[in-house]
């Protein structure tokens, strides 16, 4: 029996999972919530939310994108990033609106950017279809909703990357969805309305979306079961991944990374950029009648809410139960400080 005692404020849980090879673990994750302004300025927040247990989505779950990811994943590869939030317009009257996010880490750059437009449709033009004219907006969701993707009617074709989407004309010589996608890579502009894009968003994918799908392999014979690791021996390591892959880091969080946000502020044109600090919590494992065991953290996700103007950094660790033994064992989670400290 393995009970957590949580000594830092953060919010943190310790639930059942596995590692790679489907071998039962028990999983620590831990989550500090900050929040920041607009001149760069980071601090604690107030109000320090637990990890999600489970995706959160802004509708039905087969019918719309994910509003909150689960974040008790045993592992991930390296580190990633998302984010929920809104383009915003410098005046509201234009049509158009660029959004980037920028990451700085072990002098190697990370960089994103994706143009937000205003609502158009495809029209009739002589030959073929035309892009109409963008509305003009002052703020547009970054949701997979309004970007490359769709279905067509009840029951019919679905975007694999994106089944929530706008603009899927899988047909081409018949326009089922009529509606042009509004987020999209700058440059790679939909021409015609059958043409296929690549889905454009920073937010978090679900789970039965492709390519996170498939990166579980092969399904086992009883994966609803709860008792067998639900992915299959040929998994991809990176398969707890959310993220569109433009959006992996080759390492994990360690602290001193320069996050640069731009255009997601009404009336703020200039960037804001924001230096992460370090959070490794401390994990002792202790048993009774034994040494304490320290016990590695990895900060491996960064969620950027820029709507609520906070970050969200969460660190993990595992546990083998057979480790464990018969007798009463803790997991306590300390920091000397919340935002560093180190076994």
């Amino acid at each position: 029996m393995l009970e957590l005692v949580n000594e830092t404020g953060a919010g943190a849980v310790l639930v059942p999972g596995w590692n790679l090879e489907g071998q039962h673990r028990q999983v620590l994750v831990a989550r500090l919530t900050l929040s920041f302004d607009l001149q760069g300025r980071l601090w604690v927040a107030d109000e320090q939310s637990p990890p999600l247990l489970t995706d959160q989505h802004y509708g039905k779950p087969l019918e719309s994108s994910v509003a909150g990811a689960s974040e008790i994943a045993g592992f991930k590869q390296g580190a990633e990033y998302y984010l929920h939030g809104s383009a915003c317009t410098r005046t509201g009257q234009e049509s158009q609106a660029r959004v980037s996010v920028g990451l700085e880490q072990g002098g190697r750059h990370y960089y994103k950017e994706l143009v937000a437009l205003g609502g158009h449709q495809w029209e009739k033009a002589l030959i073929g279809s035309r892009r109409g004219e963008p509305a003009a907006f002052a703020s547009l969701p970054l949701r997979y909703e309004n970007a490359y993707g769709g279905s067509v009617g009840q029951g019919g074709q679905r975007e694999k990357h994106n089944p929530v989407g706008r603009g899927f004309n899988p047909s081409g010589w018949k326009v089922a969805d009529t509606r042009a996608p509004q987020i999209e890579y700058p440059g790679r502009a939909a021409l015609s309305p059958s043409q296929r894009m690549p889905v454009a968003g920073f937010g978090p994918l679900p789970v039965f979306w492709a390519p996170r799908r498939a990166r579980f392999g092969t399904s086992p014979e009883d994966p609803l079961s709860g008792q067998v690791c639900p992915w299959g021996s040929d998994a991809d390591p990176a398969l707890h991944h959310c993220a569109p892959e433009d959006q992996w880091l080759a390492r994990p969080f360690a602290g001193g990374e320069l996050l640069t946000l731009m255009g997601f502020f009404a009336d703020h044109s200039a960037p804001v950029e924001l230096k992460l600090p370090r959070w490794q919590p401390q994990a002792l494992l202790i048993r009774r009648g034994g040494p304490a065991e320290c016990l590695a953290t990895t900060c491996d996700t960064l969620v950027i809410d820029t709507e609520q103007r906070q970050l969200a950094l969460i660190a993990r660790t595992m546990v083998d139960p057979e480790r464990l033994g018969v007798s009463p064992a803790w997991l306590q989670l300390r920091a000397a400080s919340m935002l560093e400290e180190a076994c």
